[in-house]
């Protein structure tokens, strides 16, 4: 699993908490296709970041590599291309075939016994305000007039899942079977640059602040909410956002 992001307050935030197994586990689960998630051995993930830190890779600056196993071990390595996106990229079935094939190449020049190549599968978590509009397979960004129709399964094909954060509300992600971290980072996702009062998205968040407290690390969780909504708001003052969390 390679989780792309750039220098962004969206991209430090949802990298800290994603490369923790048991969170990315549970955003799989949730954006996946069902039959797909239920046929990945999610308690196998673990990082593989120094796996696949290489030029190529570079290239695409992957930030989180994590690999898992299927359940039923027909193909024991299995990866995750995710990219994060605030805005809707025209071009993200060409970035997400590359990325793919960075994967494979780097996989590859490690692994030069292998007769198979592993799974990959290419997903985009976007928390745009817009519907996501872009292609979700490459084979719809070529130009095939006139061919097309006689390449057959010549034509290329390759596609990814887009999971639209927005498209869900605050009362279907509290009721999704989410752990409690992952509704708050969709949550921060889907309403950091929003314009309502900080004060009422925060009071209205109270459960699940309680929720997230009483798990493992859940004080530093909502710490780094509070500074992703800082930097993504520009808010000067981190005392009073510290006042209207509290």
């Amino acid at each position: 699993m390679i989780f792309s992001m750039t220098d962004k307050p969206h991209d430090r935030y949802v990298k800290r908490l994603l490369q923790r197994p048991e969170i990315a586990a549970d955003i799989l689960r949730f954006v996946l296709p069902e039959a797909l998630a239920a046929a990945l051995d999610l308690a196998t993930i673990e990082s593989a970041g120094t796996e696949f830190v290489d030029d190529r890779l570079q290239q695409i600056e992957p930030d989180i590599v994590l690999k898992m196993q299927t359940v039923s071990g027909a193909h024991a390595l299995l990866f995750v291309v995710l990219e994060h996106q605030s805005s809707v990229d025209p071009w993200m079935a060409y970035r997400m075939s590359r990325n793919t094939m960075r994967v494979w190449e780097s996989w590859r020049a490690k692994t030069n016994e292998a007769m198979r190549l592993p799974v990959v599968i290419p997903v985009v978590l976007y928390h745009g305000d817009a519907p996501w509009r872009a292609e979700t397979n490459i084979g719809e960004l070529i130009d095939g007039a006139g061919v097309r129709d006689a390449m057959g399964e010549l034509w290329p094909s390759f596609g990814y899942v887009v999971e639209w954060v927005n498209a869900h509300t605050e009362d279907e992600l509290r009721a999704s079977g989410l752990k409690a971290v992952a509704q708050l980072m969709l949550l921060a996702l889907a309403q950091a640059r929003g314009s309502e009062n900080m004060v009422a998205v925060f009071a209205r968040w109270a459960g699940l602040f309680a929720d997230v407290i009483a798990q493992t690390g859940g004080t530093q969780d909502i710490e780094l909410t509070a500074r992703y909504f800082i930097e993504v708001r520009d808010i000067e003052d981190l005392e009073m956002l510290q006042v209207e969390a509290q």
